[in-house]
């Protein structure tokens, strides 16, 4: 787990421009120290750019997850500031868990006053999951990790899963990402492989 000493008002504004410089980005979140890659997180929600309301969530995604976890547990790794989650709990779902890296986001999400949700900053790297999930849920950001990463995580976190559970994946651009898709689906067993938004981006959910 990372430190929270991240807030919103800790960051000066030159700070939040450079790390949304592209290059910057890449380069403080994917080599940088645990607090340099949080920083990298928080100022990206600072900026705007990774806030994603209700309304923005994808319908098929939304669909997807209800009907692996039914009114059972969720786990959202890279929660974000909880679009999805609120979505989940006036859905029916009995537990939804949010992780994220960035202390900005989880505030956020917080903020939402969810009734079955709780919220956690943490690396989904070092996680220790302390319980078993219907659906654990990466929505863009299993690609965010190193391809050793992505390969630990699934292995550590399959046993996570109930006996009916599963992850469900969301990827944007499939064509960027192939090789992940074909490290899951030579791995696992695919029980979609299917459409997001549109032909570009794909759900895949496995166990």
């Amino acid at each position: 787990m990372t430190p929270a000493g991240s807030a919103e008002n800790s960051f000066v504004p030159c700070n939040v421009k450079l790390l949304n410089t592209p290059g910057v980005h890449f380069l403080a979140r994917r080599f940088g120290s645990p607090g340099l890659r949080q920083a990298a997180y928080d100022a990206k929600f600072l900026a705007g750019k990774w806030d994603t309301g209700p309304g923005e969530v994808s319908p098929v995604l939304v669909e997807t997850v209800l009907r692996y976890a039914g009114g059972g547990r969720v786990a959202l790794m890279g929660c974000g500031t909880g679009g999805l989650a609120a979505v989940l709990d006036r859905s029916g779902c009995a537990s939804i868990l949010g992780i994220d890296l960035s202390p900005v986001a989880v505030e956020r999400a917080k903020g939402l006053a969810l009734a079955h949700a709780r919220f956690e900053v943490a690396d989904i790297c070092s996680w220790e999951c302390t319980g078993r999930y219907d659906a654990i849920v990466l929505e863009e950001s299993l690609y965010y990790l190193s391809r050793r990463e992505q390969e630990r995580f699934l292995a550590a976190h399959r046993a996570s899963l109930t006996r009916a559970g599963a992850f469900v994946v969301t990827v944007s651009d499939a064509s960027r990402y192939r090789a992940m898709l074909n490290m899951i689906r030579s791995r696992y067993q695919v029980l979609e492989d299917r459409e997001n938004w549109n032909a570009r981006q794909r759900l895949i959910v496995f166990r």
